[in-house]
C-alpha cells in the first residue's frame, strides 16, 4: 500500500508540474505580445529598431515551441498515470496546486518497529522459532493413549461368556525416535535462518535511517532552492518593471528587458521544479517510514 501511494504521487508531481510550466509560458507569451506591439509602435515613431522587433518575436517563437512540447509531454504523464490507478488512458485528472512546505518539520521516527518491511522479517522470525520448537518435539519419544472398541456378533453354536457383547480394549503406544539427525539438522537449519533474518532486519533498519536522512536532507535543500528562487524572482519583477518604464518612455532598453524577461522566466521554473522535487522527496520519505 505504501508503495502504491508514492508509485502514485511520483507519476503525480510531473504531471502537476507540466502544467504549471504551460501557464507559465503561456502568460509569458501574452506578456511579450504586449511588449512586440509597443516596439512595433517605438519602430514606427523612429524610437527603436526592427532588430529589436525581431529579437522579441523570436524570443516569441520559442515560447510556442516550449509549450507545443510540453502539451506533448502532457500525454505520456496522464497514460502514466491513469495506468496505476486502473483506469482509462484519457480519464481527466483534477490537479491542484504545489501546497506550501515552507514550515515542513523532519524528524526521524523514534521507532522502526512497526515499519511493514521490518514487521515482515519479525513474524519470519517468529515463525522459525515455532519450527525449532516444533521440530524439537517430533525428536522427543511419543506416547499415546487411545481405546479400541470392536463389535462382536453374537455366536448361535455354542455358549461362551460375554457372548455378543462388543469389546472396549484400551491401547498404549510408545515411539522411540531412532535416527534423531534429520531433526537436528532441521533446528540448526532454522537457527541459521533466523540468524540471517536477524542480520536482515538490522540491514534494513540502517537502510531505511540512511534513506531517510538522505530525503531530508533533499528536502531541506529544495526548501531553500525555493526561497531562493521566489526572492529572485520577486526582485527581478521590481527590475523588470522600472525596465519596461524606461521602454515606455524612451523605446531603449527593448533587449535588457527580453533578457531580464527570460531570466524571470528560469528563475520561475526553476521554482516549480523544486517544487515537484520537494513534493517527490517528501512522498518518498512517507514511503520509507510508512507513513
Amino acid at each position: 500500500q505504501n508503495n502504491i501511494e508514492f508509485q502514485v504521487a511520483r507519476a503525480y508531481h510531473p504531471l502537476l508540474e507540466v502544467e504549471e510550466l504551460i501557464s507559465l509560458e503561456q502568460e509569458s507569451q501574452q506578456i511579450l505580445e504586449t511588449w512586440k506591439s509597443l516596439a512595433t509602435s517605438s519602430f514606427e515613431n523612429g524610437l527603436t529598431s526592427l532588430a529589436d522587433v525581431l529579437r522579441v518575436d523570436l524570443r516569441i517563437q520559442e515560447s510556442e515551441t516550449q509549450i507545443r512540447i510540453l502539451e506533448e509531454m502532457r500525454q505520456p504523464l496522464v497514460v502514466t498515470f491513469n495506468k496505476i490507478l486502473n483506469r482509462n488512458d484519457t480519464a481527466a485528472i483534477n490537479l491542484n496546486n504545489f501546497p506550501d512546505r515552507n514550515d515542513l518539520l523532519l524528524s526521524q521516527p523514534t521507532q522502526w518497529d512497526t515499519h511493514p518491511l521490518l514487521r515482515e522479517l519479525d513474524l519470519k522470525i517468529q515463525s522459525k522459532e515455532k519450527q525449532i520448537y516444533a521440530v524439537k518435539k517430533q525428536g522427543m519419544p511419543k506416547l499415546g493413549f487411545g481405546l479400541d472398541y470392536v463389535l462382536v456378533e453374537e455366536r448361535t453354536d455354542m455358549n461362551v461368556p460375554r457372548n455378543g457383547r462388543n469389546a472396549l480394549m484400551p491401547m498404549v503406544s510408545i515411539g522411540l525416535p531412532i535416527f534423531r539427525g534429520k531433526y537436528k539438522a532441521a533446528q540448526k537449519e532454522a537457527e541459521f535462518q533466523i540468524e540471517s533474518l536477524q542480520a536482515s532486519t538490522t540491514y534494513t533498519q540502517n537502510t531505511l535511517v540512511t534513506s531517510f536522512e538522505n530525503l531530508a536532507f533533499d528536502a531541506r535543500k529544495q526548501q531553500q532552492l525555493i526561497s531562493l528562487y521566489e526572492n529572485l524572482t520577486t526582485e527581478t519583477l521590481q527590475i523588470q518593471e522600472l525596465l519596461l518604464t524606461e521602454f515606455t518612455n524612451s523605446g531603449k532598453n527593448l533587449d535588457e528587458l527580453v533578457r531580464i524577461q527570460i531570466q524571470l522566466i528560469n528563475y520561475q521554473k526553476e521554482n516549480i521544479k523544486a517544487k515537484t522535487r520537494l513534493s517527490t522527496v517528501l512522498a518518498n520519505i512517507d514511503y520509507v517510514i510508512a507513513n
